[in-house]
């Protein structure tokens, strides 16, 4: 019988598994409203019509912090911690208890009978894959707990970003995991709202949206169509080209007038008038 095969059993989920949401997209969505058009009361006489003015209601939140500053998510960390070490411990008692049964065997193994030989051995045997299935139960069981956790705090976000979208009137709230270029006067950065709405004690300032002339006109892109650039692979090399990505983001937002620069998978609700595709256009700036 090993011994050190039986010392070798640990349990190796890391507590950082539920900080995972990287991986479960980001935007807070809901029906499409149009937005607001302001004009004054005789926007009717021709001698005093004003431009309509389009407000702008787009935000923008930092996921990796809004999850982290969450109280659910510090709790859940805990929990896991808590659970993974209550396993750690009754694993490391079972080793214990075979380890001594093995350590007796192999002291009296030459005075034993090939029979009673035979029949410890099968019984060291039975208990090392008893542990082995406890070590495998409870790999199970702490990643369906911290699955079920990671479950709950995306719930809780995405209902508390839906509350701040009713309560402030904001049109679509982007995560910026899927955003190349944002306008700050245009898209609020809305994090400190988020941290304080899921119970964090931030000081959050009003929310207050700029208006235009023009309807905010948002661009999209196809990251899969730019050659060379995979936003799922977290190399060097892609953090290069995902640095780049958003300054040409910025260049041709800037001189074409988009408030955002976003990744297609975050567009759900954004009416088409205000969606244009610039996966092109960014491939071939992408290419000089």
């Amino acid at each position: 019988m090993n011994t050190k095969r039986i010392l070798g059993l640990c349990l190796l989920l890391s507590i950082s598994t539920i900080a995972m949401a990287q991986a479960s997209g980001g935007q807070i969505s809901r029906k499409e409203t149009k937005p607001a058009q302001v004009s004054n009361n005789n926007r009717n006489r021709k001698s005093n019509k004003l431009p309509t003015r389009y407000e702008c209601p787009f935000a923008i939140y930092r996921r990796d912090v809004v999850w982290q500053s969450n109280p659910s998510y510090i709790k859940a960390n805990s929990d896991i911690a808590a659970l993974q070490a209550k396993y750690e411990e009754e694993l490391k008692m079972m080793q214990d208890e075979l380890t001594l049964h093995n350590n007796e065997y192999e002291k009296n193994k030459k005075r034993m009978s090939k029979k009673d030989q035979k029949k410890k051995e099968d019984q060291l045997q039975t208990m090392y894959l008893k542990i082995q299935q406890y070590f495998e139960d409870c790999q199970a069981d702490l990643n369906k707990f911290a699955q079920n956790k990671q479950n709950e705090i995306n719930n809780e976000i995405g209902y508390a970003g839906l509350r701040i979208m009713n309560k402030e009137n904001i049109k679509e709230a982007f995560s910026d995991n899927g955003v190349y270029f944002w306008n700050p006067e245009y898209c609020l950065d809305i994090t400190n709202v988020f941290i304080k709405e899921l119970g964090g004690n931030v000081y959050s300032a009003p929310i207050s949206f700029k208006y235009s002339d023009k309807p905010p006109k948002i661009g999209y892109v196809f990251s899969e169509r730019i050659p060379g650039f995979n936003p799922n692979e977290n190399s060097e090399y892609q953090q290069s080209n995902w640095e780049r990505l958003k300054r040409l983001s910025k260049m041709i937002a800037e001189s074409d007038g988009y408030i955002c620069i976003v990744d297609v998978s975050q567009l759900t609700n954004v009416q088409a008038e205000y969606a244009v595709n610039v996966t092109y256009k960014l491939i071939e700036k992408f290419k000089q």
